[in-house]
C-alpha cells in the first residue's frame, strides 16, 4: 500500500494483480529484474509499472470512453505537472465525465475523491501517478505525431512519383524542407493553445469555487437580515459570522492571489451589519460572539486553532471578561504547539515520501502558528518550492 494522507490509502490490489498476470510471466515462472534486458530495466520499476497500470485501466473502460478518461485525467486533473482537485459537477460540466465513467475511474484507484469546506471534489489519487500519467500522455501523442508525418511524407512520395527524375529530387528536397518547418510551427503552436486550454481550464476551476463562496456568503446575509428584521439579535450575529467565517474557509481552499477581496471585498457587508447587530444586541453580545466563533474553530481541528487564538485575543480586546478570555487562551497555547510539532512531522514524512505539494501544506499550517527557525526544516521548504 502508498500512504497518502492520514486518513486516504491507496489499495494496490489491482497492481499486484497485474504483476502476477501473464504480462508479467514467462514459461518458466514469475519473471524478476535480472530476467530483463539491459533497456527493460526502467519498465521494471515503480514508474514503469505504474505507467503500465494506468494504460491497463484505461483500456478496462469502454472503448468510447477511454479518451475522454484520458482529457479528463490528464487535461482536467493535472495542471502544469501538478495534481489540482475538480469540485464535483464540474467535470461533467467541462469534460462530459458521466456517473458510470466517474464510478469506473474511482473504483480502478486512479482518482479519488476528497470532502471539503466547498463540497467533493475529485483528483489524482497520488503524486506517485502524476509522472506515469505525463509519460503516458508524451508517448502516446508521439506515436500520433510520428504516425502523422509518416502519413504526410507517403503522400508527398505519392504526388512526385508523377513527375520526372530531375522533378522528383528538387521537389523532394523543397517538400522535405518546407514539410520540417511547416512541422516545427505546428508543434510550436500546438503547445502553446495546449497550454492556454490548460489554464482556461483552471481558471474555470476557480471561478467555479468562487460562485459556490459567493452564494454561501449571501445566503448567510440574507438569513442575518431576516434575524434583523425579527429583532432576534443574538441568531443574526450567527449568520453574519457564519458569512465570515465563509471568506477564511475559501482563502484556506484556493490559490486566487486576494482571495478575501474576492468576496464582498473582504465581507464589508457582514462586518457592517455584524456591528450593527452588536451594537444593538450589546457589548456582552459581542463578546459571547467572538468566545463562540473562537470555540468553533478549536472544534474544528489543528488547521483551525490560529483562527481560535485570533478570535480569543479580539475578545480579550473588549474588555468585557478578562478572565474567561485569558482562560480560552491559556487552554489554546498547548493545543498550539503540539499542533506546531505535529505539522512539522507530517511536513518531514511527506517531504520522505516524497510528497512535495503535501509536504508544503503542513509546513504552512505549521507557519501560521509561529514562525520556522529549524533550518533543515526551512532548506526544505525552499527545495519543495524550487520542484514545484
Amino acid at each position: 500500500m502508498i500512504k497518502v494522507t492520514k486518513d486516504y490509502i491507496i489499495d494496490l490490489d489491482k497492481v499486484q494483480a497485474y504483476i502476477d498476470s501473464d504480462a508479467w510471466e514467462s514459461d518458466s515462472g514469475p519473471r524478476r529484474a535480472k530476467d530483463f534486458k539491459e533497456e527493460d530495466q526502467l519498465r521494471y520499476s515503480l514508474d514503469g509499472l505504474l505507467n503500465d497500470y494506468y494504460e491497463d485501466e484505461i483500456k478496462e473502460l469502454p472503448e468510447g470512453k477511454r479518451d475522454q478518461a484520458r482529457l479528463f485525467i490528464e487535461d482536467g486533473l493535472l495542471v502544469a505537472g501538478r495534481r489540482v482537485g475538480m469540485l464535483e459537477g464540474v467535470e461533467k460540466e467541462l469534460f462530459k465525465v458521466d456517473d458510470q465513467l466517474l464510478a469506473a475511474l474511482l473504483d480502478s484507484r486512479l482518482i479519488r475523491v476528497e470532502n471539503t469546506h466547498l463540497g467533493r471534489s475529485f483528483e489524482v489519487s497520488h503524486d506517485a501517478l502524476v509522472d506515469p500519467i505525463l509519460k503516458s500522455k508524451r508517448e502516446r501523442n508521439a506515436l500520433e505525431e510520428l504516425e502523422e508525418n509518416r502519413q504526410r511524407i507517403r503522400a508527398v512520395r505519392r504526388r512526385l512519383a508523377v513527375s520526372s527524375i530531375v522533378a522528383v529530387v528538387s521537389l523532394a528536397l523543397l517538400g522535405l524542407a518546407i514539410f520540417f518547418y511547416l512541422d516545427a510551427v505546428d508543434s510550436e503552436e500546438a503547445e502553446r493553445v495546449a497550454k492556454l486550454e490548460s489554464e482556461s481550464r483552471y481558471i474555470d476551476l476557480q471561478k467555479a469555487q468562487l460562485e459556490g463562496a459567493r452564494a454561501r456568503y449571501q445566503s448567510f446575509i440574507s438569513s442575518g437580515q431576516q434575524f434583523m428584521s425579527e429583532g432576534t439579535y443574538d441568531q443574526a450575529i450567527a449568520s453574519f459570522n457564519r458569512a465570515i467565517e465563509t471568506i477564511d474557509y475559501f482563502e484556506s481552499d484556493t490559490d486566487l492571489p486576494t482571495p478575501r477581496d474576492s468576496i464582498d471585498n473582504n465581507g464589508q457587508e457582514a462586518q457592517k451589519l455584524l456591528a450593527e447587530s452588536i451594537e444593538k444586541s450589546g457589548v456582552g453580545a459581542q463578546f459571547n460572539a467572538l468566545i463562540n466563533r473562537g470555540d468553533a474553530f478549536e472544534r474544528r481541528g489543528n488547521e483551525y486553532l490560529v483562527n481560535a487564538r485570533t478570535e480569543f485575543n479580539k475578545a480579550l480586546a473588549l474588555g468585557y471578561n478578562n478572565k474567561l478570555a485569558n482562560s480560552r487562551l491559556v487552554g489554546l497555547q498547548g493545543k498550539l504547539s503540539n499542533a506546531f510539532e505535529k505539522f512539522i512531522k507530517e511536513g518531514n514524512t511527506f517531504y520522505d515520501a516524497p510528497s512535495c505539494s503535501d509536504a508544503l501544506r503542513q509546513y504552512n499550517q505549521a507557519q501560521r502558528i509561529k514562525p520556522i527557525t529549524d533550518t533543515k526544516v526551512l532548506e526544505r521548504i525552499q527545495e519543495c518550492k524550487a520542484k514545484l
